[in-house]
């Protein structure tokens, strides 16, 4: 699953790594096969930008659920099993931005 796009924060900032590493990486694979002569730029370091900052996010979304705990004192263990399956979300969406552009590199390369 993948963190919701609304609550501005981690989670847009994700979502725009993704969308911009999706919109270049098609470009360059649809100029390389139009046959024009393009520097190809690869996309890995920004999908890599996109797990430190996934990580980020995720160690905060984290350290949310045990604040919320220590606040509410006894708390049911399946809200504490929600909040940190949610957590889980962040680094699945940046381990997906870096797939895909690991992906665009090694098929524009081969393209190329």
């Amino acid at each position: 699953m993948l963190p919701p796009l609304l609550p501005l924060g981690f989670s847009s900032l994700l979502y725009l790594f993704l969308l911009y590493i999706l919109g270049t990486g098609f470009w360059q694979l649809i100029s390389i096969r139009r046959g024009k002569s393009i520097h190809v730029k690869s996309l890995v370091p920004l999908g890599a930008a996109a797990v430190v900052v996934s990580i980020i996010a995720f160690v905060q979304h984290y350290r949310m659920v045990f604040k919320t705990i220590e606040e509410k004192g006894d708390i049911s263990p399946a809200i504490v099993a929600e909040g940190l399956k949610d957590a889980f979300d962040y680094p699945t969406l940046g381990l997906l931005c870096l797939a895909i552009a690991l992906v665009f590199k090694y098929v524009n390369q081969a393209i190329k």
